[in-house]
């Protein structure tokens, strides 16, 4: 006999196909490209990316206010850095209103240089770091919405 789980993971995958094969977005894909619409129309990507890069040089020069290990829900990896919410425009807070903001810094390593500033609501949200930024992991659906900007969604 399937367990419910099961039975439920393949019923998410006939309508992911289905959505796919009929043009539409899944649920997830649509809400991580309309957070990154609203980023632009809120904050501007220019202004985003801007920010993004100052806070990477700031964490270099030991000129910004970290609170830990990443926090941005179940995608943050064990070199990711937490910034202190002071850190944070409240502009990045209004985004989304189905969780609190948390934002990080991605690090390829312990001791690695800050690739992107990880801008998590929940399941969704944005990897932001220099134009030449390319993501790395593999575990969301990701679209670069331009060069070195990315609105991620966590499939699995």
């Amino acid at each position: 006999m399937l367990s419910n789980r099961l039975i439920l993971a393949s019923i998410a995958a006939c309508v992911a196909t289905a959505c796919f094969v009929a043009g539409c977005e899944p649920g997830g894909v649509r809400e991580a490209n309309e957070l990154a619409t609203h980023a632009d129309t809120d904050f501007g990507l220019d202004h985003l990316q801007r920010w993004s890069q100052d806070v990477i040089s700031r964490y270099e020069l030991g000129r910004l206010h970290t609170i830990g290990p990443g926090q941005a829900f179940v995608i943050a990896s064990e070199w990711d850095v937490e910034i202190a919410p002071t850190e944070v425009p409240d502009s990045l807070r209004t985004l989304s209103y189905e969780r609190p903001v948390s934002v990080s810094l991605m690090r390829d390593s312990a001791k690695g240089k800050p690739t992107c500033v990880l801008i998590s609501y929940g399941i969704k949200g944005l990897c932001v770091g220099p134009p030449t930024f390319h993501s790395p992991r593999s575990n969301w659906y990701s679209n670069e919405v331009r060069p070195g900007i990315y609105c991620y969604f966590l499939e699995h």
